[in-house]
């Protein structure tokens, strides 16, 4: 058991003489898949406001979908590869205790030598000793003296080396001639005895004999360490190796792809931006566009006719109309990375991104000279007929404000004529007073006879007659817009609006109006019978876009439902 313990006891001692410390931070190095599965995961949704023009002139469709976007991410084992330079410290020390010790170890073997040799022999051994001594202190008082003028690290240590060991070895010499007492007692016969005092050195040889061989463990302890401290210096470069288990990584190699299909975005709208070519302050200007509102209704696109509007302003050159939906997120851009790692994806709120395609608008290119001015009154989608006419007169040239005065209305009593009898003997009718008679509503019919059956523009909301988004001509055009996106998306594009568009306007240039446009209406009814639908399923649609596209201040206050 004491030998296991003083093995061990040695086997700590050299680790600790042979370790040290280091100094240094390593630097990471980039994971590299080694055996990886690639998994798609969804990083963020994308809203897409998509403005296009299906062929129909001035009529453009407003689309908005929302997409969810993945991108690859790899699981599995990864290696990483660290490296790092690292300083050894602690070389110093070992330095220092080499140097204490060597000067320790060579005190001590040179007292020791010293007063061993000299109490050898009483008679040579002084002699010899100082001899010695004085010998080795001169040659390291020469190298002393030589180093002064040129100086080395040989002639250093030799002056250091020879000087110390040669005064140790005179200090030896005289410690051992130091005298000291002992007293002996010798009993003598008869019962008595004897003192006898006698004159010995005061360290004797056994002691010297001692300091020498401390002396030399000294000198040895001082040459390992002084190897030890030498090794231990300069710095260290390491290389480490790093593999990860279930590590999740974004691959970089592969791009950012659709998850699924486009959902048609709910409840949410965008205004239409409409700036005008040759204008550069004033409405519609770049800084105060003409804003048309559209709420998407329905799977389909949403289609918004603007050929009155280019039909109000023919001098104003190209129209560029631009979406702006009603909340913008950050705009898209294809190289995007998330911020967290895939594992904690989950965690995270999911980013949302707004796509506008085109980004730069559409153009609606001035009207040709083969252009027919539509019939009927404008239908500006809420913009004001006079602001329309003030941007035309400043893209014309003329005034922004038109200086012919405006006549006044004059108010004139209605009486009505008696009427004459048609045949002899008819008796005369005598007009009645205007107080007794009795006025019969009857329901507003639109000026324009161009929608389908069973759709008619209502008055305005009472108090609300003066606002432009609410007039009879706002609510024409939201009818006629969400009549192309009905027919759209219910009749599978096909022909039954275009044919009873056609058909009405002919009905008007005809003889027999109310017999050609019943004509015509019978004619709708069969088309879309013959598509699938009904009548009232395209009104439904209709009036349920135009609904929800007319803003709040123009519907009229609906009754709650008493029962559900």
């Amino acid at each position: 058991m004491r030998t296991r313990g003083t093995s061990a006891l040695a086997f700590a001692l050299v680790g600790v003489c042979l370790s040290g410390c280091y100094q240094g931070e390593w630097r990471l190095g980039t994971e590299v898949p080694i055996a990886a599965t690639a998994r798609l995961m969804t990083v963020r949704t994308v809203e897409t406001w998509e403005l296009s023009e299906p062929g129909n002139g001035y009529v453009l469709q407003l689309r908005g979908s929302s997409t969810p976007r993945c991108r690859h991410a790899l699981y599995g084992k990864t290696r990483r590869t660290d490296t790092g330079t690292f300083e050894r410290l602690g070389g110093n020390w070992w330095k220092g205790a080499a140097v204490i010790a060597g000067i320790a170890g060579g005190a001590g073997v040179g007292i020791g030598l010293g007063g061993w040799i000299s109490q050898l022999d009483s008679k040579y051994g002084p002699p010899i000793t100082y001899a010695g001594g004085g010998a080795i202190a001169a040659g390291g008082l020469a190298s002393c003296l030589a180093s002064i003028s040129y100086a080395s690290k040989a002639r250093l240590a030799f002056c250091g080396i020879l000087t110390g060991f040669g005064a140790s070895i005179l200090a030896g010499g005289a410690l051992s001639t130091l005298p000291g007492t002992s007293s002996t007692t010798t009993p003598i016969v008869g019962g008595s005895s004897m003192s006898t005092t006698t004159t010995a050195p005061l360290i004797d040889t056994k002691t010297f004999q001692t300091i020498t061989f401390a002396g030399g463990g000294f000198v040895g302890g001082s040459i390992l360490t002084g190897i030890i401290g030498n090794s231990w210096q300069g710095n260290e470069d390491r290389i480490r190796t790093i593999d990860s288990s279930s590590s999740a990584l974004w691959d970089d190699q592969q791009p950012e792809t659709a998850c699924s299909a486009p959902a048609s975005l709910i409840a949410r709208s965008a205004v239409l931006n409409i700036v005008v070519e040759n204008l550069a302050s004033g409405p519609g200007s770049e800084e105060r566009p003409l804003k048309v509102r559209v709420q998407p209704v329905g799977p389909g696109p949403q289609m918004v006719d603007l050929r009155w509007i280019r039909q109000a302003i023919p001098s104003c050159g190209v129209l560029t109309v631009k979406v702006s939906p009603d909340v913008a997120y950050p705009i898209f851009a294809d190289d995007y990375t998330p911020m967290v790692a895939p594992d904690l994806l989950g965690q995270a709120v999911r980013p949302v991104f707004t796509q506008i395609q085109p980004p730069e608008g559409i153009p609606l290119e001035p009207l040709v000279e083969s252009y027919k001015p539509l019939p009927g009154k404008a239908m500006l989608h809420g913009l004001s007929p006079e602001t329309l006419k003030s941007i035309e007169r400043v893209c014309s040239g003329e005034s922004a404000v038109s200086n012919k005065p405006k006549a006044k209305p004059t108010l004139r009593p209605t009486v009505p004529a008696p009427t004459e009898p048609t045949q002899p003997g008819e008796p005369v009718e005598t007009p009645v007073e205007p107080s007794k008679l009795v006025v019969t509503p009857v329901a507003p019919r639109p000026d324009e006879p161009g929608l389908t059956p069973g759709l008619s523009v209502v008055a305005p909301r009472e108090g609300h007659e003066e606002e432009p988004e609410c007039s009879r001509e706002s609510q024409k055009a939201r009818l006629t817009d969400c009549e192309f996106q009905c027919a759209r998306n219910l009749l599978q594009s096909a022909t039954c609006l275009p044919d009873y568009r056609r058909c009405v306007a002919t009905a008007l240039t005809s003889s027999q109006r109310a017999r050609e446009r019943a004509a015509c209406e019978v004619t709708w009814q069969e088309c879309v019978s013959r598509v699938g639908i009904s009548g009232s399923t395209f009104r439904s649609c209709t009036e349920a876009c135009a609904d929800a596209n007319t803003p709040g201040q123009c519907r009229e206050a609906k009754r709650p439902r008493l029962m559900p």
